[in-house]
């Protein structure tokens, strides 16, 4: 499945988590924007007015996409404790002392760079990819990413000529996708 070109029409947002779900969906941003606040709950100004969609939870994602119809077929997740805290040679924790934190990473562990991601998982899909918390999509060779252009582009171009930023970050978590049966 293709992506589909986000349709930002009245009331909708440009941030990450929405033009995600508007980019595997193909639903309007104002539906999108819709299925967050009813993810999340009814939650208004002080004047009464809707919070807009702006940041967004995994969480968030995750209730907006299935009251959109779509399911979770298969999912990752960085380990925990990418780096976990240990007592100097002395045996000691930092309490201000003067001693250091030491940090160390699991035996093993390796981060997924979102460039390898790109290159292992690219043709399959759709992808919700969670890179540094930063939302993309990602599906049969194409990459949208709302940071930097808005629009879905071949993955060949983006891992050539888009931003290092959120190219070379670490991938937190990823989703399949596929439509729920109704």
């Amino acid at each position: 499945m293709t992506l589909h070109t986000p349709n930002r029409n009245s009331g909708s947002s440009r941030y990450c988590g929405p033009t995600a779900i508007m980019t595997v969906t193909g639903r309007l941003g104002s539906e999108v924007r819709d299925a967050v606040r009813q993810a999340r709950g009814d939650i208004r100004d002080a004047a009464g007015a809707h919070m807009p969609v702006m940041g967004m939870s995994n969480k968030d994602l995750l209730a907006a996409m299935e009251i959109l119809g779509w399911a979770v077929a298969e999912q990752w997740e960085a380990p925990d404790q990418k780096l976990k805290l240990v007592p100097d040679p002395n045996g000691k924790w930092h309490a201000g002392d003067g001693t250091r934190k030491s940090f160390r990473r699991p035996p093993g562990f390796k981060p997924l760079l979102f460039s390898d991601f790109l290159r292992s998982h690219g043709a399959g899909g759709p992808y919700i990819v969670n890179v540094t918390g930063h939302y993309m999509a990602v599906s049969a060779g194409e990459v949208c990413d709302a940071y930097e252009n808005q629009l879905p582009r071949d993955i060949e171009k983006y891992l050539t000529t888009g931003k290092r930023k959120y190219r070379n970050s670490w991938v937190w978590k990823w989703w399949k996708f596929e439509r729920a049966e109704q």
